[in-house]
């Protein structure tokens, strides 16, 4: 499942230069004037980054992580958004699993891992954990991509435009070929 809600490109190689900070929620990376170490969202005091496209694929990780991992990871990154009573009450009544949906939804990895996370692959001891039947439905918020706007804008971008994302983001000035 390719999905509008993901980007499909991102800063991931930069220069180790004392003005380059990730940005947000560390999606991204931007150049600060004067960082105080604090405002990761500043975009009057940065700039983006001039970058050079580079054929190479990077895969994220970021989600493969046991439901009671990824959920402790989502009440962390709610608090980078909400102040901590309003993240209380997101989560109170919230299972202590994150719920990955249905995951009939998603397309089936058939590459192959970098051989450095074979180990990690290895571990998945999870999957009794996840959702593959028929009609299921999580008990939670739609995340993004699971709404039906995100849907209707994937398949356009998809079965339309070749899978360019309209009203894409991007933090960055491409320089050079």
């Amino acid at each position: 499942m390719e999905s509008h809600a993901w980007y499909p490109a991102e800063i991931r190689l930069i220069r180790n230069l004392p003005d380059i900070h990730s940005f947000g929620d560390a999606q991204s990376f931007r150049s600060f004037k004067a960082f105080d170490g604090l405002n990761y969202r500043d975009k009057i005091n940065s700039r983006p980054l001039r970058v050079r496209k580079i054929d190479a694929e990077i895969y994220h990780y970021g989600w493969v992580r046991p439901p009671s991992m990824m959920q402790q990871k989502t009440v962390v990154m709610d608090g980078a958004y909400h102040d901590a009573d309003e993240v209380k009450r997101r989560h109170a009544q919230r299972s202590s699993d994150f719920d990955y949906g249905n995951m009939n939804d998603y397309s089936v990895f058939k590459d192959t891992h970098p051989q450095v996370l074979k180990d990690f692959i290895n571990r998945f001891n999870w999957k009794d954990r996840l959702h593959f039947e028929k009609n299921y439905k999580p008990a939670r918020p739609s995340l993004k991509h699971e709404k039906l706007k995100y849907k209707i804008l994937s398949a356009i971008e998809q079965q339309c435009l070749g899978g360019r994302h309209l009203f894409g983001y991007r933090n960055w000035k491409v320089v050079g070929d």
